[in-house]
């Protein structure tokens, strides 16, 4: 169950033409009846703290889809009904079904009915005089993913890494903030050293901050992220023992990030995403002055994340 406060659930009936079985007219007059307390008009589902009720399909074999967003695109209810052949030209009982499902939901949320009958309410339509919502801050989000991304540069080989990252996203002054950290480990690269073998693994650590924008069905992210590159080298022979040597450094980066995130269930969400950064730069050279590993300051990334989100 999401723990959200009953004083936060406000629904925003679905709006547009007046088409489809059920319309929107119909459902928000279903909604006006069972929990008119919670209803907003479609024209309010913007506003900060409204769950924006949305139904579609029900025609042919398509079954009708009922879901319920938050102001981050997390979907917080969502069902999917078969509609027997009898049933589909019911109009007002697939309306009374839908406003059924949502007032279980928002119950088992917390809300309850007034104790005293109000006053009557003129039918909701798109120019519906309701006060606006109380502003609230949506309920606080934190991811788990993990993902692969690939990196190029002018001055190197291109190499992939794969990494996982924790993140945290949070309604302020009605907008969505986000922060994120991730820790990832390079392809291992090599290089010849005068008759040895010399190693680079390269392992980015990054802060990421990011505003969160819906978009379509999905959000646009975009973001910065801070960091360093650690990077550590092994100089040695695979034949002979006690001639490694090792080495480190540790370049610090800055990214300019764009990133789309899409739920394809309820808590599991896909991320693709780019991003251009730049940074100290590196020159790792040997001891009798051969070039082993270099890059330049500047690269891009591009990369494939799936997480899992929870509240």
């Amino acid at each position: 169950m999401f723990l959200v406060p009953a004083y936060a659930v406000v629904v925003a009936a679905p709006s547009g033409p007046d088409q489809g079985c059920p319309s929107p007219h119909q459902i928000a007059d279903a909604l006006m009846a069972r929990i008119p307390a919670v209803v907003v008009s479609g024209s309010e589902a913007s506003n900060p703290g409204v769950l924006k009720l949305s139904v579609s399909g029900g025609t042919g074999s398509t079954p009708l889809r009922i879901e319920m967003v938050d102001q981050g695109g997390e979907a917080r209810l969502y069902r999917n009904l078969t509609v027997s052949e009898r049933g589909r030209n019911d109009c007002v009982a697939l309306a009374e079904t839908v406003a059924l499902i949502v007032d279980r939901f928002v119950h088992d949320l917390g809300y309850e009915a007034p104790p005293t009958i109000p006053a009557p309410l003129p039918p909701p339509d798109e120019n519906l005089a309701r006060p606006p919502p109380p502003v609230v801050s949506a309920a606080s989000r934190f991811d788990l993913f993990a993902g692969g991304s690939w990196r190029g540069a002018s001055s190197e080989e291109s190499d992939f890494e794969v990494g996982f990252g924790l993140g945290f996203e949070r309604g302020l002054a009605g907008r969505r903030f986000a922060l994120t950290f991730t820790g990832a480990m390079s392809a291992t690269r090599s290089a010849p050293d005068d008759g040895y073998v010399a190693t680079l693994r390269r392992m980015p650590f990054r802060l990421g901050f990011w505003i969160p924008i819906l978009a379509g069905p999905g959000q646009v992210e975009p973001g910065v992220r801070v960091g360093v590159d650690w990077l550590f080298t092994t100089v040695g022979s695979s034949t002979v023992t006690g001639t490694n040597k090792t080495g480190s450094q540790t370049p610090v980066r800055g990214e300019l990030a764009l990133g789309y995130r899409l739920t394809v269930l309820r808590r599991v969400f896909v991320r693709i995403g780019g991003a251009v950064g730049m940074g100290t730069g590196y020159d790792w050279r040997s001891g009798s002055n051969n070039r082993l590993f270099a890059e330049s300051r500047y690269y891009v990334k591009t990369g494939l994340e799936l997480g899992f989100s929870f509240q």
